[in-house]
This record gives structure tokens, C-alpha cells and sequence, in this order.
């Protein structure tokens, strides 16, 4: 019985048949593919392309197709023509969207929720969105293939409350993933931030200042690598952008933080993370003896409710460089019964260590904000609690 080998690709692939009768084979024309090819020039074909017989078709690849026995048509998927025309891969798989290391889109990417309170958006891998309102499980909706990667961030975080992520990248095995965790707090300051995250970096967050009390979330600066980290900024000044009169520096600007004129030192006793307040007082620029330095210590009093002369009681002063003085020692912040400055780091008609000027201050060379007395004139000062 003859067998009869079909191009891929040919019209006629389809209609093979043979007409048996009476065991005798009946005479059929040439058959002729698609593209006009007979099936003498296909034998002809198969001598170029080393098909001795019809027990080993070579192909131009050098692969070799299974032996030929009987009544067979075999599809030859090393051809160019087969796999352009009748879309047959090379490994005899039909295109059809299977791929050779496992099936499209099979794993998903979750985890689960906590502490939410509204509405937090995750993406993963820079484009696949998901918005959760609600504690529990979740999953993307874009699925990956073994050996895809995955990377998930927070897109939104929710009004009044900051969530953290573990587990947030990592590679498709051969398994779902459903350890990308998401935990959610409501900050009152930076310190609760940087508690809950310490990898957080320094930058705008949002926070509740009284949690669930009449205040609405805000924008606030935080310090996170400073001496420990979680610093929240309570006041920034820069004198090019002017100056107040120093029973107007409670609150200046309170939704710009580090913008240059900034001020919500009405909400310290909100923002502290203690029973006593921890300050870092700081200068930016101006004289150069005090850019870059700054002072750190720890008072029992709100400074903005205690009026110098009545002292304060300080702990822990770190003052950089060591040995600060003004006109007195360093002695906590107070405000001051002078119209000088809002509040003043020494008990004396001196302002210096200042917060809050209404005015020029100048070391002889320099014009800004008085710091300690080598220190000189300042142009930025930025005050921080936690």
C-alpha cells in the first residue's frame, strides 16, 4: 500500500483518502498542494532533503521525523512553509498559546490585609493596580508564568493611616503567592511610622495627629534617619521667605512642611510619642560655623506653654558642637517675654538657640536667625519632636 507524505500547509492536506476495493489500491491522480506542488516534486523534495524512503524524513534542520509505516501522513513541522502556514511549532505543539515551561497566567499574587480603615491601592510590577477597602485576602487579577517576577508597592496609602508591606517581591516558582502582607496603622507622628517600618524613608507622610479626635489627617515631614530616626518637623524656617511676629509662629502654612515657612508648633503636645518632649533644633545654611550643627535634648514642659524666665527641666543635651553657648547655657526651649523670637533655647533677654524670629538678626558678617553665639547668624533653622 503506498502512504502518501503531506506538506504541511497544502489545501488538499485534509482530503486525503484512499479508495480500497477488493484489497487493490485504486489509481489516484498526483495530488497537488496548495501551492501547486505535485507529488513527484515532493518526492523529489524528500531525496534533497535526504528522505531515502519513506522510513526517515530528514528535515533541513537535521532533525529526523518518525518512521513512516502504513497508511500515515505526517506533518513536517521543520519546515519554514509549515510552521508560516498552518502555524505547527517545531516541537509539533500547535500554536495555541501553550508555551513549553508551563501554561500562560497560571499563579496569582496576594495576601492578606489588617488595620485598614478606607481605602489602600497596591501595584505590583509597576502597572497592575489593586484597590482594597477592606481587611482580609486579596490577589492581583494579572496572573504569572513560573519564573516570572513580582514587585509590589503602595500606590495610595489610605487618608489618616500608613501601611507597610512584607514579602513584597520575589519570583514565580511553581506555586501562588499569598504572603504579601499588607499591615495598616493610624500614625499620630513620625515615630509611630518609623516603629512600625523602620526602612521607611525621611519624606512627607500623612498622619492623624489625634487619632479619632477632631483633627483631620495631615501632610507632616518626617526625619527618618537622624539620630534614630521618626522625627516629626514642627517648624521650618528660611528667612527668604520672610519673617512673623512672634505671637504669629504657633501655626504658619500648617498643610506645607519643609516648605520654608512652616509651622504647627501649636500641636506639639499631639505629636510628642512620650511622656516629655525629645527636640533636635538644626541649622541648614547661613554662617558656615553653624550650618549643619544642631542641638538634642529632652524637656518635661511644652515650650510653647511655659514663658521664660521659669526654667525648664532638661535631660540628654547633645549639642554639636559640644560646649554651645549663647549669652547663658543652653536651658530648653521657652517662649520668650521678649518680641524677638516665639520661643528661645537660654532664660535671658537674649534669643539665642531661636525659634520663630520677627525679625533681622546679624553676627557682624551674616543676617538671619541667631543659633548659639560662635555659631553666628543662621538663614534656615528647622525644629523637630518625638
Amino acid at each position: 500500500m503506498r502512504s502518501y507524505r503531506v506538506v504541511a500547509g497544502s489545501a488538499v492536506a485534509g482530503l486525503l483518502v484512499w479508495a480500497c476495493s477488493s484489497g487493490t489500491e485504486s489509481t489516484l491522480p498526483p495530488l497537488v498542494d496548495a501551492g501547486g506542488v505535485t507529488e513527484d516534486a515532493i518526492a523529489s523534495e524528500d531525496a534533497a532533503i535526504g528522505d531515502d524512503d519513506a522510513s526517515g524524513l530528514g528535515d533541513s534542520a537535521g532533525a529526523t521525523d518518525a518512521n513512516v509505516s502504513g497508511d500515515a501522513a505526517i506533518v513536517d513541522a521543520g519546515s519554514a512553509d509549515a510552521k508560516s502556514d498552518s502555524g505547527v511549532l517545531d516541537s509539533g505543539v500547535v500554536d495555541s498559546g501553550v508555551v513549553d515551561s508551563g501554561v500562560k497566567g497560571t499563579y496569582t499574587v496576594g495576601g492578606t490585609v489588617s488595620g485598614l480603615v478606607g481605602t489602600v491601592v497596591l501595584q505590583n510590577k509597576g502597572g497592575d493596580n489593586k484597590t482594597i477597602t477592606a481587611n482580609g485576602t486579596y490577589t492581583f487579577g494579572t496572573k504569572l508564568d513560573p519564573g516570572e517576577t513580582y514587585s509590589v508597592a503602595i500606590l495610595t496609602q489610605p487618608d489618616g493611616q500608613y501601611c507597610s508591606l512584607v514579602n513584597k517581591t520575589g519570583t514565580i516558582v511553581g506555586s501562588s503567592v499569598a504572603n504579601v502582607n499588607v499591615s495598616c496603622v493610624a500614625p499620630s507622628n513620625c515615630k509611630t511610622i518609623h516603629a512600625f517600618e523602620p526602612s521607611a524613608p525621611s519624606g512627607i507622610y500623612i498622619i492623624d495627629p489625634d487619632t479619632a479626635g477632631a483633627l483631620p489627617p495631615m501632610n507632616v515631614y518626617c526625619d527618618m534617619t537622624t539620630a534614630g530616626g521618626g522625627w516629626t518637623q514642627v517648624f521650618d524656617h528660611a528667612t527668604a521667605n520672610g519673617y512673623r511676629a512672634s505671637d504669629q509662629w504657633a501655626s504658619v502654612n500648617p498643610t506645607l512642611p519643609n516648605s520654608g515657612l512652616y509651622s504647627i508648633l501649636d500641636l506639639l503636645s499631639n505629636l510628642k510619642s512620650a511622656a516629655n518632649y525629645e527636640f533636635y533644633l538644626t541649622w541648614l545654611s547661613g554662617n558656615p560655623n553653624c550650618v549643619g550643627k544642631s542641638a538634642q535634648w529632652t524637656q518635661v514642659q511644652n515650650p510653647t506653654a511655659v514663658s521664660d524666665p521659669t526654667a525648664v527641666t532638661i535631660s540628654g543635651v547633645t549639642l554639636t558642637p559640644a560646649n554651645q553657648t549663647g549669652i547663658g547655657a543652653f536651658s530648653g526651649l521657652a517662649k520668650k517675654i521678649t518680641a524677638s523670637a516665639f520661643l528661645s533655647g537660654e532664660r535671658s533677654s537674649y534669643f539665642y538657640w531661636a525659634v520663630g524670629t520677627s525679625g533681622v538678626f546679624s553676627d557682624g558678617t551674616y543676617l538671619g536667625i541667631p543659633s548659639y553665639s560662635a555659631g553666628g547668624a543662621a538663614s534656615r533653622s528647622q525644629l523637630f519632636v518625638r
